[in-house]
């Protein structure tokens, strides 16, 4: 009797699995009906845009921002706080609010709404949201629990705001100490850590419906020039690049991550001898793809930084990188460029595609996964900002994780004179940033 007992129990165990198993399958056959569907009824205008994401300036929603949506297609934005874009959470909410409402009122693809939120030097929201240390404070403290809950609040922030995409964390390892773009926005020069650190922050984003990225692949860290300037070249071997550079690259792709950032280096080891940076590369590009099986979006850096448009140009690039495998093309706020220069981005793919350099193929690859990465931030769901929840941003909680972390990110290099520990008999002088409290 007892036996037939457990058998019975045993049985609704695996019934109770394989509807699980039903339900998620069923749930992925219909997600991608969903996108067919809306892919088969896209014209050729509207797939050429979507792979476009692009910066604007000021605060609000302008005339120019609303003709890049409604006559261009704009896949999605890009937010800076040199653009003029971000001033409060409540206006960047309401901008979004805009962006969003101005897309569903022309019948447009809601766009996905970006930023580089890093933390540390790179953040673009500084004001009224949970301010992390950057990734070295949490390389230093070694602590994937730490990582994990950075990840989660800022995760939840960005989605209270709108924001659906995020263009972190960098898993670059740090491998040469004098890079001049890189450093402390890096976990760390161990592979290893930088790869676990980094792996535990995707789950977090996926669980509150925001895009986070790798990047910028296949390794920016061993670089000297700054690829906002010039072209850096990485002339490490092959089987130097695939112990260092490349591990966190593959571990993030094979814990799931939804997006990789190329990067604007040339890589020789990889490229076979060609000429071009990693963004530009098919044989990079093909790593991931053809090697670790990445299905996610490939996502250029910004088009209009020196290492491409000095000797490209952003339309000539454009074309290249889509042709090399890229999903999205990016178009930052970089120096001497405008906004309106993607429309002439715009034409240029329109044509390479009516002519054949672009297979319509091949732009319906990259537009479907666009769509499905939109369908997993649930922006054909619900892009909008969530108003109500403005007010717990930065909560006092989420506060006193990021203190935590920066406390334990203090690392001793060195106690010369052993001043360590500092002897309480005498008064320290303390020096800190500007608007910081004592506390």
């Amino acid at each position: 009797m007892i036996k037939g007992k457990g058998f019975r129990l045993k049985f609704i165990g695996y019934l109770f699995m394989i509807l699980i198993l039903f339900f998620s399958a069923s749930g992925f056959a219909q997600d991608n009906y969903k996108i067919e569907n809306i892919l088969s009824s896209m014209s050729l205008e509207e797939k050429v845009g979507q792979v476009i994401f692009g910066f604007f300036r000021g605060p609000v929603l302008t005339p120019e921002l609303e003709e890049m949506i409604r006559d261009y297609h704009l896949g999605g934005i890009i937010l800076y706080s040199i653009a003029g874009n971000i001033e409060s959470p409540i206006q960047v909410a309401s901008l979004i609010n805009a962006v969003q409402y101005c897309a569903e009122k022309h019948g447009q693809i809601p766009p996905l709404v970006s930023i580089d939120q890093e933390g540390g030097l790179v953040a673009r929201l500084t004001e009224g949201v949970t301010e992390f240390p950057g990734n070295m404070a949490l390389g230093a403290t070694r602590n994937t629990e730490f990582a994990q809950k950075a990840a989660e609040i800022c995760a939840r922030e960005l989605r209270i705001l709108g924001i659906t995409l995020n263009f972190a964390p960098v898993v670059d390892v740090n491998s040469n100490p004098a890079n001049p773009i890189i450093g402390i926005r890096s976990f760390g020069s161990d592979p290893e850590i930088v790869s676990n650190l980094g792996s535990v922050m995707i789950e977090p984003y996926k669980k509150e419906r925001v895009l986070c990225t790798v990047k910028h692949f296949p390794g920016h860290g061993d670089a000297g020039i700054d690829s906002h300037t010039g072209l850096p070249f990485i002339n490490r071997s092959r089987e130097g690049l695939e112990k260092v550079e490349l591990v966190p690259f593959q571990q993030m792709v094979q814990n799931g991550v939804p997006a990789v950032i190329s990067a604007h280096i040339v890589v020789p080891a990889l490229s076979e001898g060609d000429d071009f940076p990693a963004t530009l590369s098919k044989e990079i590009l093909s790593i991931l793809r053809n090697d670790w099986g990445f299905n996610g979006l490939i996502i250029t850096d910004s088009m209009g930084m020196g290492a491409i448009d000095q000797q490209w140009g952003m339309e000539e690039a454009s074309i290249l990188a889509f042709q090399a495998g890229a999903d999205v093309l990016l178009f930052g706020s970089d120096k001497n460029h405008e906004p309106a220069e993607q429309k002439a981005v715009y034409q240029a793919l329109m044509e390479a595609v009516q002519t054949g350099r672009i297979s319509e193929s091949r732009l319906n690859e990259s537009v479907k996964r666009i769509l499905g990465a939109k369908t997993d931030a649930a922006v054909f769901s619900n892009p909008y900002p969530n108003f109500a929840m403005i007010d717990e941003l930065a909560s006092p909680k989420s506060l006193k994780v990021a203190r935590e972390i920066a406390n334990q990110s203090i690392t001793l290099i060195k106690n010369s004179n052993h001043l360590i520990p500092i002897d309480q008999r005498f008064s320290i002088p303390i020096i800190w940033p500007k608007g910081y409290e004592k506390s």
